[in-house]
């Protein structure tokens, strides 16, 4: 959402002294109300409760006090309870827009958008160039899908609101979810100049400039971002000369895994060669770069995956498979080949989630003793492959991207998840049939440990 004022006790003390002694009050309901103020400060959300509670039993019609109480609710996120003091406080000050407000972000936290909407727009009937009345229509407006609505609003947030990057930044996701791509690339380039390396403005102009077919500028995007934003790497690092000291005889191996795998799937081999530097790459890959032991090439197809990977384990190399081709039609029709660079982003992405074999043997023994949900171990084992796949778009932005094109060999960047999500939480979002990845065949794993205990299982489909 597009920045909100703070909820908290706003009011100064000396206010509401003034306004207990024009009243005659005696000095207990200021005693109180000072008592709550206190609290707040020292963050003290129930005390403070109690402290107000006992101002409103002295005087009860003060929606001043009403509205602070409410605003100690919401700090406990106890909504309902904050919605009933502010709708108090509205009857008692039907003008009040700050509260109008107040209570509107209540309604947002539980989801009553169109309850949220009608305390916007009253308040904006008041007030009309209320940014942060303008910001929350205009965020109720988009998540409704009237993006000429949130839009107009944004515009006005813009105009007159303090989080200016906020709201150029929701300018930007009207603009584009209503497909007006040059205009949203605008609105995040103004961002842009203030917060050159902000993640959200550099994911979403790439994905602007993706619409309109101008890749280069996609791509140069996502590496700015990921440049600015070490945590977009994944942990992907290109350390040169190599950490990891690998024998003669482990080169040796990983060059030897590589020339075989090339003759079985020679379409990976097209304009490659053995001394390229993506070859060179995934040998010492093979040679156990990353890995407790050696990899090997396993011409064999995967059933269930179009790739799939054992880790290394009590003394035994892992291994690395790959399909041929990919069945259509739920395997009743014709096949196609994987073309090259399919190939190479199996490869890479199956070498690159393999790293995390410690974390796969240790999530599994969690899994075993009864120390991880079935939930917890699916998600966690997802995590780590959205870790891989962002280490494998790092890896094709440093290694196969410039290799194709001193090749002259065309590359799309969508066939490496280029938009891959900026964080795990929304690329899990994507994921809602529990029948499907990373349920299956995550669930199905879990429920295996359970029964039998470890197994150095493959890796699942690729998500």
């Amino acid at each position: 959402m597009i920045g909100a004022r703070a909820i908290g006790p706003a009011i100064h003390i000396a206010i509401l002294c003034t306004l207990y002694s024009a009243a005659g009050e005696d000095d207990s309901a200021i005693a109180h109300i000072r008592n709550g103020i206190r609290h707040s400060r020292n963050d003290q959300p129930d005390e403070a409760i109690a402290a107000f509670s006992l101002a409103l039993q002295a005087k009860p019609a003060q929606p001043t006090v009403l509205m602070l109480r409410g605003d100690e609710h919401v700090r406990l996120r106890k909504y309902n309870r904050a919605i009933v003091d502010y709708s108090a406080a509205i009857r008692l000050d039907a003008g009040n827009v700050d509260m109008l407000i107040r209570r509107a972000r209540c309604y947002v936290a539980l989801k009553l958008d169109h309850a949220a909407l009608g305390d916007c727009s009253a308040a904006l009937s008041l007030r009309p160039d209320d940014p942060e009345a303008l910001a929350i229509r205009s965020r109720l407006r988009y998540i409704s899908s009237d993006f000429e609505g949130a839009l107009t609003d944004a515009k006005k947030v813009v105009l007159f609101g303090d989080d200016w990057i906020a709201a150029n930044m929701a300018v930007g996701h009207c603009q584009i979810a209503d497909r007006n791509d040059r205009e949203a690339i605008e609105a995040y380039d103004r961002i842009l100049v203030l917060d050159p390396g902000n993640a959200q403005a550099l994911y979403w102009s790439s994905q602007a400039f993706q619409y309109l077919d101008r890749e280069d500028e996609a791509v140069a995007r996502i590496q700015e971002l990921i440049r600015a934003n070490p945590s977009q790497r994944g942990g992907y690092a290109r350390p040169w000369p190599y950490g990891k000291e690998l024998s003669a005889d482990d080169l040796a191996h990983g060059r030897a895994q590589l020339v075989q795998l090339f003759k079985d799937r020679p379409a990976m081999a097209h304009e490659v060669k053995l001394d390229d530097e993506i070859s060179l790459w995934a040998a010492r890959k093979f040679a156990g770069e990353d890995t407790p032991g050696r990899l090997v090439w396993d011409a064999t197809q995967p059933t269930d995956a179009f790739a799939d990977h054992l880790s290394p384990q009590n003394g035994r190399s892992g291994r690395v498979r790959m399909r041929r081709h990919e069945s259509l039609l739920f395997g009743h029709g014709p096949s196609r080949r994987f073309s090259l660079e399919e190939q190479w982003k199996f490869l890479a992405f199956e070498l690159h989630n393999v790293q995390s074999h410690a974390r796969f043997h240790e999530l599994d023994e969690l899994a075993v003793a009864g120390e991880l949900t079935r939930e917890g171990y699916v998600k966690e084992m997802a995590r780590l492959e959205f870790h891989a796949l962002q280490r494998t778009r790092a890896w094709y932005l440093d290694y196969f991207r410039p290799w194709a094109k001193a090749q002259n060999i065309n590359s799309d960047p969508n066939v490496w998840r280029i938009d891959l999500p900026l964080t795990f939480d929304e690329f899990l979002a994507h994921y809602t049939d529990k029948n499907l990845y990373p349920w299956q065949p995550y669930g199905e794993y879990y429920d295996r440990l359970r029964r039998w205990g470890p197994s150095n299982h493959a890796s699942p489909p690729e998500p």
